[in-house]
């Protein structure tokens, strides 16, 4: 099962590996800075705990698309 959510924000090519990251919080324009960089580190790890996967595409012009997979059936070798 894949879910997926639209972003309006652009994530740069060179924050794609950094935005799971604890406490990584990309610099908006002006300098600006939101949160705690702590969601999306977070969901990764419940997501990764139930056997699932988080991933984000970004397009500009377009936005960002958070999409994250979860098995459909739980068995042992999708929490290893």
């Amino acid at each position: 099962m894949v879910l997926s959510s639209l972003a309006l924000k652009i994530v740069v090519p060179e924050e794609i590996n950094k935005i799971f990251d604890r406490f990584y919080r990309p610099v908006r324009s002006g300098g600006k800075q939101d949160g705690f960089g702590l969601g999306l580190p977070i969901c990764r790890g419940i997501i990764r705990a139930h056997g699932g996967e988080i991933w984000v595409k970004s397009e500009i012009g377009a936005g960002s698309k958070f999409s994250f997979s979860l098995p459909t059936e739980i068995n042992a070798e999708n929490l290893e």
